[in-house]
């Protein structure tokens, strides 16, 4: 997220990183929330 916030990607891949996030809820085990952590940092 670092990286594609400094890069100015974020709107680019908007949709591929909230396609993602919403993926990663099945994964359980507090997985989705770290992710969701990363990219609410960088909004």
């Amino acid at each position: 997220m670092e990286f594609i916030y400094k890069n100015s990607y974020l709107e680019e891949l908007r949709p591929r990183i909230e396609k993602m996030l919403k993926i990663s809820e099945e994964c359980g085990w507090g997985f989705p929330d770290t992710l969701y952590d990363f990219y609410y940092q960088y909004q």
